[in-house]
């Protein structure tokens, strides 16, 4: 964690920024590359590929800068990891895939995730007009239930988003944006208090 009385919160934050981002970034794109060539995820273009990136990218920024606001405030390592990993938790449930409807108040707190963002940036781009088929035992009535993608995108609440995937994309990286600078400001605040 932060280490206090030894340097500012700026410059513990630009430091590690320094080298944490080209991590980050070497790590979205090999964690992209591995969706794609082994788990076949379905990506059309150069662009789908970086936006896959580029959301991984902003989920790990987002997860180090909560664990950087656990960390400023908690003094014990470990009880700031196990509360960051229950809210972490908590968010990536909220995200979509396994929640696609929940209490308005929850549903409100959702608007502030980044996973929220980065589930429906990835899902446009995995399910957007997939052609699907059904095996004989697959079928109800006679009927298959989800002839397409865009069947999937609906059931998560996702195909209003089709059209406004650049909006997700641009909330995804002012959230990311906005989680580092209540970092900053954390670590700014715990010191503040430190020194009083």
């Amino acid at each position: 964690c932060y280490q206090r009385r030894v340097h500012g919160a700026g410059a513990f934050v630009l430091s590690y920024m320094s080298g944490e981002t080209t991590l980050a970034i070497l790590s979205s794109l090999l964690f992209s590359t591995c969706m794609v060539a082994v788990v076949g995820m379905r990506v059309s273009s150069a662009g789908d590929f970086l936006q896959v990136a580029l959301a991984i990218f902003c989920v790990i920024s987002a997860g180090e800068s909560v664990g950087i606001i656990f960390c400023a405030f908690v003094y014990q390592v470990g009880f700031a990891v196990n509360l960051m990993s229950m809210v972490l938790t908590v968010a990536t449930l909220m995200a979509g895939f396994l929640s696609p409807t929940m209490p308005v108040v929850l549903n409100y707190l959702n608007y502030a995730s980044v996973l929220k963002y980065a589930a429906i940036t990835t899902a446009i781009i995995e399910f957007k007009d997939l052609p699907l088929h059904c095996t004989k035992e697959q079928l109800t009535n006679g009927v298959c239930p989800t002839t397409n993608g865009n069947a999937i995108l609906d059931l998560y609440n996702f195909l209003v988003w089709v059209d406004y995937r650049a909006l997700a994309i641009v909330l995804m990286i002012t959230l990311a944006f906005l989680y580092r600078l209540a970092a900053y400001m954390a670590l700014h605040m715990s010191k503040m208090a430190q020194q009083e």
